[in-house]
C-alpha cells in the first residue's frame, strides 16, 4: 500500500508534503502520489477562495472530505481498528488523516475541541475515477463492516467558535439556574405512538429517516381525522339513513393523499409557507401545493421504483441534499403542530 496507517505527528501535520512559493500563492506537492494542489497566500497563512480555479481536478465534498485526479479522502467518526485492502487494483485503507488533508482542512479544525490529528480516522481510496468514488466508499464500509463488526460512519469538521461556546454556555448556566424549579402545564400530549415516530425524527442522524418519522406523525393524525369526522357523522341527529351511507363512502373512498393534504393545509402557517417557496420546495406559497408535494417528496423517499411518474431521493453518503434538510424542518413544524393540536391528553396530578 502506497499510505502508511498512521502519520507521526511529532514531524508536523505537513510532513511528507512540498510547498512551494508561486509568483501569487503556493503549490503543495504530494510526491508519493504524485497530487499537487495550488492556490493564494502562502503555507502558514493559505487562502483557498480560488483553489478550484487554480486546481480544476480538485473537488471539496463540504467538510467532510475531497477527491483530486484518482485520490480521495474522508473522515470518518472514531474507529478502534485501523485496516486496508484493495478492490483489484483501487487501495482502500483506514488510518490517520493524511497530510494533504491536514493542511487542507486544518482551518476549520479547533484542537481543544476535536483534539489531535493523530486521534482522527480517514477513509483513503487511490486509483477509483472521482465518479465511481461513492460506490468504492460504500462497498469500503461493508467490507471493513464484515471484518470488524463495525459500520464507519462519515463525519465533518466544522469552524468552532470557542470563545462564543464559552460564551453562549455561561448563559445557558445562567438561564437554568433562574429556571430551576420551573411548572410545566400538567396537560401533556398522550398519544404515545406519534411521541415515538417524533422521538425518533429528531434523534435521527439521516436527515431522510428523520422526514419518514416525522411523516409518520402526520399520517397517524390524518387517518384520526377520518374517524373523528365518521364519528360525528355517525352522531348527527339530523342526517338520514341515506346521507349517512352517502357521506361515509365519500369519506371512506378519499385517497391517502387527501388526507394528508387536508391535514398540511390546515397545520401550516404563512412563515413555513414561505420558508417553503424559499427553498424552492413549492412554486409559491400555497397550502394545498405544499401538501401535494410534501406527498410527493415522501413518495421519492420510500419507495425505489425507477419510474417516470417520481424520482428516488437517495442522498450522497458525502453531502446530504440542501433539499432533503429543508423538508426535514417543514416536516418537523408540522408534526409539532399536529402533535399539539390533534393528541389525545393526560393530565397529571
Amino acid at each position: 500500500m502506497k499510505i502508511p496507517l498512521v502519520f507521526d505527528g511529532r514531524q508536523g501535520d505537513t510532513a511528507g508534503l512540498t510547498i512551494g512559493a508561486d509568483a501569487d500563492g503556493s503549490t503543495v506537492n504530494w510526491p508519493e502520489l504524485g497530487i499537487s494542489i495550488s492556490h493564494k497566500g502562502t503555507a502558514d497563512e493559505p487562502d483557498f477562495s480560488d483553489v478550484g480555479e487554480r486546481t480544476p481536478q480538485l473537488r471539496i465534498h463540504g467538510r467532510t472530505g475531497l477527491t483530486i485526479d484518482n485520490y480521495s479522502e474522508f473522515l470518518l467518526q472514531d474507529l478502534m481498528s485501523m485496516d486496508e485492502f484493495r478492490f483489484g487494483s483501487v487501495e482502500v485503507s483506514f488510518g490517520h488523516p493524511t497530510p494533504l488533508f491536514r493542511y487542507m482542512f486544518e482551518r476549520y479544525r479547533h484542537r481543544k475541541y476535536m483534539g489531535e490529528w493523530s486521534d482522527l480516522t480517514s477513509c483513503r481510496i487511490l486509483g477509483a475515477h472521482p465518479d465511481d468514488v461513492e460506490l468504492v466508499l460504500l462497498n469500503a464500509f461493508n467490507k471493513y463492516e464484515e471484518r470488524h463488526d463495525v459500520l464507519p460512519q462519515p463525519s465533518e469538521i466544522l469552524e468552532f467558535d470557542w470563545v462564543a461556546w464559552e460564551a453562549s454556555d455561561e448563559e445557558e448556566t445562567e438561564e437554568e439556574e433562574e429556571e430551576e424549579g420551573a411548572v410545566f402545564d400538567p396537560a401533556i400530549p398522550s398519544d404515545v405512538e406519534p411521541l415515538r415516530c417524533f422521538f425518533y425524527a429528531k434523534s435521527a442522524a439521516d436527515p431522510a429517516a428523520a422526514c419518514i418519522q416525522f411523516y409518520r406523525v402526520l399520517e397517524f393524525y390524518a387517518f384520526l381525522s377520518l374517524t373523528r369526522s365518521l364519528s360525528a357523522l355517525r352522531r348527527d341527529a339530523n342526517v338520514s339513513d341515506r346521507e349517512f351511507l352517502f357521506k361515509s363512502a365519500q369519506l371512506l373512498s378519499k385517497d391517502e393523499q387527501s388526507s394528508i393534504v387536508r391535514l398540511v393545509v390546515e397545520l401550516s402557517t404563512k412563515e413555513l409557507l414561505d420558508f417553503a417557496a424559499g427553498e424552492g420546495l413549492i412554486t409559491r406559497s400555497d397550502r394545498s401545493l405544499l401538501g401535494s408535494s410534501l406527498y410527493q417528496f415522501r413518495n421519492s423517499i420510500v419507495h425505489a421504483k425507477q419510474d417516470q411518474r417520481a424520482p428516488v431521493t437517495v442522498d450522497s453518503i458525502i453531502g446530504s441534499s440542501s433539499t432533503t434538510k429543508a423538508w426535514k424542518r417543514v416536516l418537523q413544524q408540522l408534526a409539532q403542530k399536529a402533535l399539539g393540536k390533534h393528541s389525545s391528553v393526560r393530565h397529571l396530578t
